[in-house]
């Protein structure tokens, strides 16, 4: 379960909702990066995972309801409030696509 809300107290701007079997909620990649070295050799650079660097693609059905609940947060507010099983975080829904029911969801994480 997702649980999304504004930032400020507001019943009317939270929801959740229940992903389907093919959402990526946790999909991280640690910050890498490699270089090759004069002598033919190679440096890599582990810098960490951040939660900042995260993206979530929520696939699930909506009522028409519910729809206006996230269609609500998607136009009106800057930042949104992300609640899953592996934390809760300040981000933003990046994207809202489907019909008749089916959506995706797609949440950037910043902190």
């Amino acid at each position: 379960m997702i649980g999304l809300s504004k930032k400020t107290q507001d019943a009317s701007g939270a929801i959740l909702i229940t992903e389907n079997y093919n959402s990526k909620i946790y999909d991280a990649a640690a910050r890498v990066s490699r270089q090759g070295t004069l002598d033919g050799g190679v440096v890599i650079d582990h810098q960490g995972v951040v939660a900042g660097d995260r993206t979530l693609a929520v696939r699930c059905t909506l009522s028409e309801t519910e729809l206006a609940v996230v269609k609500t947060l998607f136009e009106n507010e800057t930042y949104v409030i992300i609640a899953t099983e592996t934390g809760c975080y300040t981000g933003v829904i990046s994207r809202l696509s489907g019909d008749y029911g089916d959506f995706l969801i797609t949440l950037m994480i910043k902190e």
